[in-house]
Formats: structure tokens, C-alpha cells, sequence
């Protein structure tokens, strides 16, 4: 069980590597929230100022890609997450963030 679980962060930390290097190059103008390596391998927050997240959700959304714009527990909330405002974002960022999770299926 324990090997599987190892495993499982690997190769969820391999596509967060990939995932981030991809954006990167694509559209570069995003701000990565939180440490850029010592993070949760699973979960990516990224911010893209003077976008809105339930814009870039809802586009994203018609292409069959399913993101988030807060925490499961904040999803009912339309304002900003607390913990964004504790890092410090701006409003104008803090609305252009976006959840993106990694899972077993994720390819």
C-alpha cells in the first residue's frame, strides 16, 4: 500500500513538472501560488491577473477539462479565499486563480 501511494506521487509530481513547464511555455504571464517545488504534488494554484477563475473554468470546462477555483470546502463561496489573501495576492490576481488537481487517472 505504501509503494502504491510513493508511486502514485511520482507520477503526480511528473505531471506537475510537465503541466507547469507546458504553461510555461505557452502562456507565461501566470503566477504560480505557493513553493514552486516543497507543495502538495497533486494540486496546482495558479493565478492569471486580470482574468476571472470562473471565466477560465467555464472555457475550460467546454473542452472537457474540469478545474476548480478554490478549495472543495470554498467551492460554495463566490469571494476570495481566505488563504489568498493570507499570501499576499492582489485582488485583480487573486480572482484570475485557478485549482488544478492531479489524480490517478490523470494522464
Amino acid at each position: 500500500m505504501q509503494k502504491e501511494k510513493k508511486q502514485q506521487e511520482r507520477k503526480a509530481l511528473q505531471l506537475r513538472r510537465f503541466f507547469i513547464q507546458a504553461l510555461h511555455r505557452r502562456l507565461p504571464d501566470f503566477v504560480l501560488n505557493g513553493h514552486p517545488t516543497s507543495s502538495v504534488p497533486q494540486l496546482i494554484s495558479i493565478s492569471f491577473p486580470g482574468l476571472e477563475g470562473e471565466s477560465i473554468l467555464k472555457l475550460l470546462d467546454q473542452e472537457g477539462i474540469y478545474i476548480s477555483t478554490g478549495s472543495a470546502c470554498q467551492s460554495h463561496r463566490v469571494e476570495i479565499s481566505p488563504v489568498l489573501k493570507a499570501i499576499g495576492l492582489e485582488e485583480r490576481t487573486a480572482r484570475g486563480t485557478v485549482r488544478i488537481s492531479f489524480g490517478k487517472s490523470t494522464t
